[in-house]
């Protein structure tokens, strides 16, 4: 019996050393509510640019959480515009999703990712 308690109390502990090891995604605040044009300016021209209305967006992406939590998959979203940026960064890209704030793309939530990481 104190055998398996050890063990019970190890596992938590592997599980979190595991996947904090290695940081491949950070939150970058400054950029949250900034105009597109205005991250241009800052960034230059993006690698890739993509755009969606919320009942086409991916479930599971870097910026699901974020999106989802301000615009839930519901009837009275369907339609809100979503841009999706991408600039390159080295050995990381950063990714920004926009939406549309009185007539103006402001970001929603902006990440830098390491290249190579899949979600």
């Amino acid at each position: 019996m104190k055998i398996y308690g050890k063990i019970f109390l190890l596992v938590p502990l592997i599980m979190t050393a595991c996947h904090s090891d290695k940081k491949d995604i950070y939150p970058i605040q400054k950029y949250t509510d900034i105009s597109y044009s205005d991250m241009v300016n800052e960034l230059g021209p993006p690698v890739d640019k993509t755009a969606y209305k919320i009942k086409n967006a991916s479930t599971k992406s870097w910026n699901h959480d974020e999106l989802f939590s301000r615009y839930p998959k519901c009837p009275e979203n369907k339609d809100i515009q979503i841009m999706e940026i991408v600039w390159d960064a080295g050995e990381y890209s950063l990714f920004a999703c926009f939406h549309m704030v009185d007539d103006t793309n402001r970001c929603l939530v902006a990440k830098k990712i390491r290249k190579g990481v899949k979600f």
